[in-house]
């Protein structure tokens, strides 16, 4: 039998062992990281889901490079230089610094200059960590036995790391996530000419998180954490590219929207209710939607207002007559890069006594996460309950974002049609995707209420639930209601203590 002494000896071993040599106490590799180690091709692509292991997989592949450790395949002798390169040093030291911090074994190391982006190891191989934002200033006039580009990879790095293998007979490692429209070109001018058996000289490693049946491919994500992201990412082009690693092409319709699961009879709005308005104030397209968010974080659009030709003034006034008369000034986000416009309205808002007061967008637009905020907005979900359904039939799975069936606007098309209909909702069904990989605007002539929708969404507002007002002890006799209000500041006495 084992002593405590013992144990706690054999504790303190292990975890020594583990300091000293991480890369084969602590990394266990699954397939898909294997068969990076195993490639020798003078490209590898490892390109996957977010949180496959595809970082952690290149981390580990420079650690066998610096030591000189084929564990999975032949390797040169050191020393070596290996590059590492992100896309910025904030987001290495955020990603891939913590996975270095794991994964290098420290007693290798001769000296860390984490600020000059340099780790040098005894037996004189060298590690160096750059950023792509560095253009070429520090990617040239070096001999690279391997260079790992992480996230994003940018073309004219990628050339310049070509160029830095080439007396070496070296190896470039792209890992990303096919998430942005920046990784075409890795997609046309390698991925599909290696499908077609065009690149011998290169490899493929997939990195899926899930499989499309909602199944985990990695061990350190349960089949619920895939279900939660699913709803998380309910965009069937941001799926693919985030969970199954897959390049893809965004087509049709931007917003998948159905009347009979996002369009509601209108309600009279409780006070408790946050409300805003957002504004795009351009003269031929003048847009803004008036939202409502309840206090289980349900945004509800209850009016809209489009303008081709009227003057300031009267949208001023139209949009202070939906509005109404309010104790506490609306907050009116206003899309311009111009002041002057949000300063313009605000004189007509106070001209008038409207109840509005204009401001800038409070963030900066960045149209990817706006987009794919609407789109979970708009996912039914099968545990929330339609507001407007009755209390003894209640009708499930309402989405988070809903629409007054009542919207209307009159405005007329370039080509002189004319409509008398909810401006907003027309956008949303002929908004389409472009080739650039945004929204084509012009699919929607203008799509400036689409604009409003998405930046209103990312507006962060909650209503406030009304207080409860408890009737049952108005029947109680005096004597019962003093000694009912007797026990319950003791209750509460008491829960205060137990949370002390």
């Amino acid at each position: 039998m084992i002593q405590p002494a013992n144990l706690q000896e054999l504790e303190r071993e292990l975890d020594r062992r583990r300091r000293e040599d991480p890369l084969s106490l602590q990394y266990h590799p699954i397939d898909k990281q294997i068969a990076l180690h195993r490639s020798r091709k003078t490209l590898t692509i490892a390109v996957g889901g977010n949180r496959s292991g595809k970082s952690y997989a290149a981390v580990a592949e420079t650690q066998y490079y610096c030591l000189g450790r084929p564990v999975w395949a032949e390797l040169p002798d050191p020393p070596v230089m290996v590059w590492y390169v992100m896309p910025s040093l904030p987001m290495f030291r955020r990603a891939i610094r913590p996975i270095m911090m794991r994964l290098i074994p420290w007693n290798e190391v001769k000296r860390a200059y984490w600020r000059d982006g340099i780790i040098e190891y005894r037996n004189h191989s060298e590690l160096h960590i750059l950023s792509a934002d560095m253009r070429q200033k520090r990617v040239q006039g070096a001999s690279v036995d391997l260079a790992v580009l992480d996230e994003t990879p940018q073309q004219d790095i990628f050339d310049e790391a070509q160029a830095r293998i080439m007396d070496r007979h070296g190896r470039i490692v792209l890992a990303f996530a096919p998430i942005d429209v920046s990784v075409a070109w890795v997609r046309d001018g390698y991925y599909i000419p290696w499908t077609q058996g065009d690149k011998p000289g290169i490899d493929v490693v997939h990195f899926p998180t899930a499989d499309r049946d909602g199944h985990s491919l990695v061990p350190w994500f349960s089949d619920q954490d895939i279900r939660d992201a699913e709803e998380r990412w309910p965009d069937p082009a941001t799926r693919a590219s985030r969970l199954y690693g897959e390049f893809i092409t965004r087509s049709g319709r931007v917003y998948t929207f159905a009347p009979e699961t996002h369009l509601i009879p209108p309600f009279e709005v409780p006070d408790g209710y946050a409300r805003w308005l957002l504004i795009d104030p351009q003269y031929h397209r003048f847009a803004s939607l008036y939202f409502a968010a309840d206090p289980t974080g349900t945004y509800y659009v209850t009016d809209e207002y489009f303008s081709q030709d009227e003057s300031l003034a009267h949208r001023a006034e139209r949009l202070a007559a939906i509005v109404g008369k309010k104790d506490r000034a609306v907050p009116a986000y206003v899309d311009s890069a111009n002041p002057q416009d949000t300063a313009e309205l605000n004189w007509h808002f106070q001209r008038i006594g409207a109840s509005i007061a204009a401001i800038p967008l409070p963030f900066p637009k960045k149209i990817d996460a706006m987009v794919l905020r609407v789109h979970s907005m708009l996912e039914p979900n099968e545990q929330r309950v339609y507001r407007h359904s009755a209390a003894d039939a209640p009708l499930y799975g309402a989405p988070r974002l809903l629409f007054f069936n009542t919207l209307c606007s009159t405005w007329s098309l370039p080509d002189g049609k004319d409509f008398v209909a909810s401006r907003l909702l027309w956008e949303m069904q002929h908004l389409t995707w472009g080739k650039s990989g945004k929204p084509d605007k012009d699919t929607a002539d203008g799509a400036d209420c689409c604009d409003c929708l998405s930046y209103g969404c990312t507006i962060q507002h909650s209503g406030v639930a009304a207080p409860v007002v408890e009737t049952w002890k108005d029947g109680l006799s005096l004597a019962d209601r003093i000694t009912w209000s007797v026990i319950e500041r003791a209750d509460s006495w008491d829960r205060r203590r137990r949370e002390d």
